[in-house]
């Protein structure tokens, strides 16, 4: 092989890997990949490329040959696709609806948390139109279709006029 494999991937871009190799009689070669990710295909006559997505972070295995019809040889070496922060899923608010709930000086919030892939703490921030205020707080909660139930003191609310 001639080429130097390129070895690093980014998740949700393109990767791509052109394949070149001589033989000493000057025979015409055929290159195959015998070990590839699934996210990774060969292209004839020479190439492999593929996007990675998260589910394909970390290390994995390449294996490529190039034959003259008698002899094979072996390029392998380890592709280390690297993460890429993903935007987490909007999450669904569910209470209050138009106007905010106010009892006993707390305005109370029911929503459905928005999942990260990354596992990375949410920061939640309340706008309450009208009052020219919000709240906004870091709330810690495990990847959960459960419902979310939060009460904020109004004292705590952020003038922002």
């Amino acid at each position: 092989f001639r080429s130097t494999e390129i070895t690093a991937a980014i998740e949700d871009v393109a990767y791509s890997y052109k394949v070149t190799a001589s033989d000493e009689e000057g025979d015409a070669l055929t290159f195959a990949a015998t070990t590839l990710p699934t996210w990774l295909k060969f292209f004839e006559p020479d190439t492999i490329r593929g996007t990675p997505n998260n589910d394909d972070v970390g290390d994995t295995l390449v294996v490529l040959t190039a034959s003259d019809g008698i002899a094979t040889v072996t390029q392998s070496f380890a592709l280390t696709v690297e993460n890429t922060n993903d935007a987490p899923s909007p999450f669904d608010l569910l209470a209050p609806g138009n106007k905010a709930i106010i009892s006993d000086d707390n305005i109370e919030f029911i929503w459905r948390p928005s999942n990260d892939i990354d596992d990375d703490i949410l920061n939640y921030t309340f706008y309450i139109e009208g009052t020219n205020s919000f709240f906004s707080d870091t709330i810690d909660v495990a990847d959960t279709e459960e419902l979310i139930y939060y009460s904020i003191p109004v004292q705590e609310l952020i003038d922002i006029s």
